[in-house]
């Protein structure tokens, strides 16, 4: 990073880097589990051998004061991924003191994150439920304790070599004001869009929730 250039309102700055990175995953089961003789699993529980994700990113900043007390930050990230392809995410943001006493900031931009190896590959096996759950769909038909009311239902725990790719965009907007030294109020506006959100299962409630609410 640099001061590379003096503007009248200051120093035009600049930042850079570069990333690469090497992941290996192997996750090898005892030969109880991978024979399925341990009960409790639902059937065998494989190992996962020899997965592995190359990456490397170059990045840079330029931080550049525009007028007095207003300044803009410029941002941009570029990954590429074995697995999952190139990726270029930009960030810009705002930040302008007219006073003393208040400051305005903002910013925009996007992200990208991929799943892990743990994530795509962990092995799955299946299992249950805990007790007493019940089906809000078949449960007042059927009545059947033990298969669709006061029950526990099959579920599978493990990776998802299926997943994508996180992707988001998210926007910025917030105010603070400083009275008198040392006191200091700030509001703050976030949007954030998330799209294939990576996370760890659906929990029974969710799936066997009051479909009315969804």
């Amino acid at each position: 990073s640099s001061e590379i250039y003096k503007l009248p309102a200051g120093p035009l700055a600049l930042a850079f880097g570069v990333e690469a990175r090497k992941e290996e995953f192997d996750q090898i089961m005892d030969p109880a589990l991978e024979s399925g003789n341990i009960t409790g699993f639902g059937g065998p529980i494989k190992s996962t051998r020899d997965k592995d994700r190359k990456q490397w990113a170059t990045y840079a900043e330029l931080n550049v004061p525009i007028v007095k007390n207003l300044e803009a930050d410029f941002a941009l990230r570029y990954d590429h991924y074995s697995d999952f392809g190139s990726t270029t995410n930009p960030k810009v943001s705002l930040r302008w003191q007219p006073m003393n006493t208040l400051l305005l900031r903002g910013s925009y931009g996007t992200g990208f994150l991929a799943p892990s190896l743990y994530e795509l590959f962990t092995p799955q096996f299946g299992g249950v439920t805990q007790t007493g759950q019940t089906d809000p769909i078949r449960c007042p038909v059927t009545h059947d304790t033990g298969l669709d009311c006061s029950t526990q239902f099959g579920v599978t725990f493990g990776g998802n070599a299926a997943l994508k790719p996180e992707e988001s965009e998210q926007a910025t907007f917030g105010i603070v004001f400083e009275p008198i030294p040392n006191l200091s109020f700030s509001i703050d506006y976030f949007k954030i869009n998330l799209k294939n959100a990576i996370v760890n299962g659906i929990t029974p409630a969710v799936v066997l929730g009051d479909l009315a609410q969804f």
